[in-house]
């Protein structure tokens, strides 16, 4: 479960912006620096599956780009820059089902997520943030998405996935993923 503490939902709920909306009133406030806290998941080596440990958390920058925005991971294997949409248009499905980006994460509920977002908020009523990017990590293809809800201005949660073919043996993995704005501390460090 997840282990946030949520704020109380202010009259105008993040809920209530209709989705049609949701790039032109959210984009923005998109913009600055974030901290994605990444939970343990699980990993696909070929035929063998294990699960993954929690990772330490990475900074982010949401940054200006194009007529949209763009968030800049500052990861250890070098900085990766992902695409970033508002997707009004799909419901994604927390289930177990193979062709949910949220299968075998046990940690994410619908329950949680829409206890994060106040009273009165359905998780199908949050607004879907997409990111995806592609990139070269020691000359093999990355394809990594991540899929959030966005709680409120200042958490966004969902799960990430990705995806390297290195010497032809096929690689994948899922986990969860919290973003939050840095608190005092972790914007000095």
């Amino acid at each position: 479960a997840l282990s946030l503490i949520a704020a109380p939902a202010a009259a105008d709920s993040i809920c209530d912006i209709p989705p049609h909306r949701w790039e032109a009133e959210l984009r923005d406030g998109l913009v600055g620096p974030w901290i994605v806290d990444n939970g343990p998941g699980i990993g696909k080596f070929g035929t063998i599956v294990r699960q993954l440990p929690q990772e330490p958390d990475q900074k982010a920058d949401i940054l200006p780009h194009d007529e949209s925005v763009g968030m800049l991971l500052h990861s250890p294997e070098g900085p990766l820059m992902y695409d970033i949409s508002f997707v009004p248009d799909e419901r994604w499905n927390l289930s177990s089902a193979t062709d949910s980006p949220f299968a075998d994460l046990e940690q994410l509920n619908s329950a949680d997520i829409g206890f994060l977002a106040g009273d009165g908020c359905n998780i199908d009523d949050l607004p879907r943030v997409l990111m995806e990017a592609e990139a070269m990590i020691d000359g093999t293809r990355l394809e990594a998405t991540i899929h959030l809800f966005m709680v409120n201005e200042e958490i966004l949660v969902g799960a990430g996935a990705w995806i390297m073919l290195p010497d032809g043996v096929h690689m994948e993995g899922r986990r969860p993923i919290t973003m939050h704005r840095p608190s005092g501390t972790e914007a000095q460090q």
